[in-house]
């Protein structure tokens, strides 16, 4: 945790100066939303962000994990299989 926290700032910033260009893919944006006893505030506010990002993807869906936290791959993997799942379903054969 601490090696992936030292560069978690620098990542995050280049992140707002270089966004990534999702147009015309199909995004999931999976949100844990489920808070810790000291995250109430900071995890409404990731839950924001998350819809922000999905609303400004052509093609975005904001997906919440209502019995997830920060890991949902860990507490609800059955969230993003079935994410990968419909997109596939999507995918011209």
């Amino acid at each position: 945790m601490c090696a992936e926290l030292q560069e978690f700032v620098d990542d995050l910033q280049r992140l707002r100066e270089q966004p990534p260009r999702l147009d015309g893919m199909r995004v999931a944006v999976i949100s844990g939303t489920r808070a810790g006893r000291r995250e109430r505030a900071l995890r409404a506010a990731l839950n924001a962000a998350h819809r922000t990002t999905a609303g400004q993807c052509g093609q975005g869906r904001f997906v919440p994990a209502e019995r997830s936290g920060h890991l949902v791959m860990f507490s609800e993997p059955e969230i993003v299989v079935a994410e990968i799942c419909r997109m596939l379903e999507s995918v011209p054969r």
